[in-house]
């Protein structure tokens, strides 16, 4: 990986959980992200994939007196981020301008601004 990078490996397990009427399955994904920053760090470029293995779904087992219900629902969760970021200029909060010109926000209470 170069210099001015950071990759970034996330995970997501959500253990089965039991219900009234049936039970929840348990859902995981996981997410990988790249960043670095380039042109003397004016400029950033990042890249996103979510749920690499394609497995986060939904599932859920229903039941009672006369019925019984499996269900599954899968998101479109795959998906591929790019980010392209530029710093225009090299902005300062107005009272680090002051603080530059060897004034604090003290300094400036008793001479009345």
């Amino acid at each position: 990986i170069l210099k001015n990078s950071t990759l970034q490996v996330s995970g997501n397990y959500s253990a089965p959980t039991i219900m009234a009427q049936g039970k929840m399955k348990e859902m995981y994904s996981a997410d990988i992200a790249w960043r670095t920053d380039f042109l003397d760090r004016k400029a950033t470029f990042s890249l996103r994939l979510s749920d690499v293995f394609n497995t986060r779904k939904f599932s859920a087992e229903t039941y009672g007196i006369g019925f019984n219900t499996v269900s599954e629902r899968k998101m479109q969760s795959r998906m591929l981020w790019i980010g392209l970021s530029y710093r225009w200029n090299n902005y300062q909060r107005q009272r680090e301008r002051n603080n530059n010109n060897g004034m604090d926000d003290d300094m400036e209470m008793q001479q009345g601004f």
